[in-house]
């Protein structure tokens, strides 16, 4: 490589570079260091590190990709080693077989290879409808989603002399909440003079907590008057 003297857009003179055989030397930053890697699936590259500035590449972009190349199994052409393990559209073992053969009986079949096992050796595969699979997981794990329960607490309020058709109305709340799968915390405060016959508040919440025996289980109840109140936690028996 021999180094030259050009006029710069300024009029000063600057160097040209030349690779041998006196055609220009590529800039760095077209060089292979500073091109982007496609990632597979992605439609993105990935930067490499940048040797001039000596910054790393954007390590959030990097872990994005990485983590969409790891998300699904190797299909189809993905695939690399050979031989594999093969398993046929009817879920039967057909044995150790050559990669090509394996996509031979997967393109016969019209259907997709899959590898199920990529850390086993040889690794797994299996004939199937890879589109159709992967909708059926999606919509089971969805599924699962919607009928996991976050459990709640909530919280129903009595008083020592509460009448009865109070009573019955925070009752119906309770085993309501209960039914739902959420735990009910039952608060029953005194007021003034109530303090003199705890006795009746006790017996208030004894009365609601008999009447939900059937659908919870109470988790703890107050062995003293503390703050003016009595509290217990009632939590519904299909809970666990």
């Amino acid at each position: 490589m021999d180094i030259g003297v050009g006029s710069a857009p300024d009029g000063t003179q600057a160097e040209k570079v030349h690779a041998p055989g006196g055609l220009p030397a590529v800039p760095p930053e077209r060089s292979g260091l500073f091109r982007a890697s496609r990632v597979p699936g992605t439609g993105k590259g990935v930067p490499r590190f940048d040797h001039a500035s000596g910054r790393p590449p954007d390590i959030a972009h990097v872990s994005q990709a990485r983590r969409h190349l790891i998300s699904d199994p190797r299909v189809n052409e993905q695939i690399r080693i050979s031989p594999v393990r093969l398993i046929d559209a009817d879920g039967e073992q057909v044995g150790i077989v050559s990669l090509d053969k394996a996509r031979e009986m997967a393109d016969q079949a019209e259907l997709d290879l899959v590898e199920v096992a990529d850390r086993a050796r040889p690794p797994v595969v299996k004939i199937m409808d890879w589109g159709r699979y992967r909708y059926e997981q999606q919509k089971k794990a969805k599924e699962a989603r919607k009928n996991q329960q976050t459990q709640e607490t909530k919280e129903i309020q009595l008083r020592p002399r509460t009448d009865d058709h109070d009573f019955q109305t925070k009752l119906r709340r309770a085993r309501g909440f209960l039914e739902e799968g959420n735990a009910v915390r039952v608060v029953l405060r005194f007021r003034g003079r109530e303090l003199r016959r705890p006795e009746v508040g006790v017996e208030t919440l004894e009365r609601m907590l008999e009447s939900t025996k059937d659908i919870a289980q109470v988790e703890q109840l107050s062995k003293r008057i503390e703050g003016r109140r009595l509290v217990a936690r009632l939590e519904p028996l299909n809970s666990g």
